[in-house]
């Protein structure tokens, strides 16, 4: 039986990241009021269609909206997992047009293997 690798499922989940963000953020611009709420709507739907997709691996989705402006962001994150097997993917939601909808929204999602 081969081991899952969460490197195998990469494209998957950026489809299904992209998907979400496009959903919840089409036609938006910042609006500091409402980015907390979005962050949640899309870190929900990226774990409902991980976990419709039965991969063989637990997720967890950590989102960030930045604001666009130059304002600066630090961000760091360390793992103990097992290499080969667990992973983690930094996705950036590229619109057309970033700078009209003012902000940068990325987003982690990490898979741990049971």
């Amino acid at each position: 039986m081969t081991e899952a690798r969460f490197e195998d499922y990469t494209d998957n989940i950026k489809d299904i990241v992209d998907k979400a963000c496009s959903n919840v953020l089409s036609n938006k611009t910042y609006d500091p009021n409402q980015a907390n709420k979005w962050i949640k709507q899309i870190n929900e739907q990226i774990l409902k269609d991980c976990k419709n997709q039965k991969f063989p691996f637990k997720v967890i989705v950590s989102g960030y909206i930045l604001q666009y402006g130059g304002a600066g962001f630090n961000s760091a994150t360390n793992f103990y997992w097992t290499p080969g097997e667990d992973g983690k993917l930094l996705y950036k939601y590229e619109p057309e047009d970033p700078k009209q909808m003012g902000m940068y929204p990325f987003f982690y999602v990490f898979g741990i293997t049971e």
